[in-house]
Protein backbone atom coordinates (compact mmCIF):
# COMPACT_ATOMS: atom_id res chain seq x y z
CA UNK A 1 0.00 0.00 0.00
CA UNK A 2 2.91 2.37 0.62
CA UNK A 3 4.65 1.90 -2.77
CA UNK A 4 6.00 4.62 -5.02
CA UNK A 5 3.46 6.34 -7.27
CA UNK A 6 -0.11 5.24 -7.82
CA UNK A 7 0.66 1.63 -8.70
CA UNK A 8 3.75 0.82 -6.73
CA UNK A 9 7.36 1.09 -7.86
CA UNK A 10 6.68 0.67 -11.60
CA UNK A 11 4.43 3.69 -12.01
CA UNK A 12 4.36 6.05 -14.96
CA UNK A 13 7.74 7.82 -15.36
CA UNK A 14 9.32 6.91 -12.03
CA UNK A 15 10.96 3.59 -12.76
CA UNK A 16 8.48 2.53 -15.46
CA UNK A 17 11.18 0.78 -17.46
CA UNK A 18 10.67 0.64 -21.21
CA UNK A 19 7.11 2.01 -21.06
CA UNK A 20 8.19 5.07 -19.08
CA UNK A 21 11.12 5.68 -21.42
CA UNK A 22 8.88 5.48 -24.49
CA UNK A 23 6.39 7.89 -22.95
CA UNK A 24 9.14 10.37 -22.14
CA UNK A 25 10.54 10.07 -25.68
CA UNK A 26 7.05 10.60 -27.12
CA UNK A 27 6.48 13.70 -24.99
CA UNK A 28 9.88 15.07 -25.98
CA UNK A 29 9.18 14.52 -29.70
CA UNK A 30 5.73 16.07 -29.41
CA UNK A 31 7.13 19.13 -27.63
CA UNK A 32 9.91 19.51 -30.21
CA UNK A 33 7.44 19.20 -33.11
CA UNK A 34 5.13 21.82 -31.58
CA UNK A 35 8.04 24.20 -31.01
CA UNK A 36 9.27 23.83 -34.60
CA UNK A 37 5.76 24.32 -35.96
CA UNK A 38 5.25 27.47 -33.87
CA UNK A 39 8.57 28.98 -34.93
CA UNK A 40 7.86 28.36 -38.62
CA UNK A 41 4.30 29.61 -38.37
CA UNK A 42 5.06 32.88 -36.62
CA UNK A 43 8.38 33.86 -38.21
CA UNK A 44 8.03 32.95 -41.88
CA UNK A 45 5.33 35.53 -42.69
CA UNK A 46 7.21 38.39 -41.08
CA UNK A 47 10.46 37.40 -42.75
CA UNK A 48 8.76 37.09 -46.14
CA UNK A 49 7.10 40.49 -45.80
CA UNK A 50 10.40 42.16 -44.88
CA UNK A 51 12.10 40.50 -47.87
CA UNK A 52 9.37 41.79 -50.20
CA UNK A 53 9.75 45.26 -48.70
CA UNK A 54 13.52 45.05 -49.19
CA UNK A 55 13.04 44.13 -52.86
CA UNK A 56 10.75 47.13 -53.40
CA UNK A 57 13.45 49.37 -51.95
CA UNK A 58 16.19 47.79 -54.08
CA UNK A 59 14.10 48.16 -57.24
CA UNK A 60 13.42 51.82 -56.43
CA UNK A 61 9.67 51.43 -55.93
CA UNK A 62 9.85 53.03 -52.46
CA UNK A 63 12.23 55.52 -50.85
CA UNK A 64 14.62 54.76 -48.01
CA UNK A 65 12.41 56.69 -45.62
CA UNK A 66 9.34 54.64 -46.59
CA UNK A 67 11.37 51.43 -46.30
CA UNK A 68 12.55 52.23 -42.78
CA UNK A 69 9.07 53.28 -41.61
CA UNK A 70 7.39 50.16 -42.98
CA UNK A 71 10.14 47.91 -41.64
CA UNK A 72 9.64 49.30 -38.13
CA UNK A 73 5.89 48.76 -38.39
CA UNK A 74 6.43 45.13 -39.42
CA UNK A 75 8.88 44.52 -36.59
CA UNK A 76 6.39 45.81 -34.01
CA UNK A 77 3.69 43.31 -35.06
Amino acid sequence: MMGRGFYGSGACFAGGGLWGSLMMLGLFLLTAALAIWAVKRFTSKDHQMIEELKMKFVLGEITEEEYLKKKEVLKRK
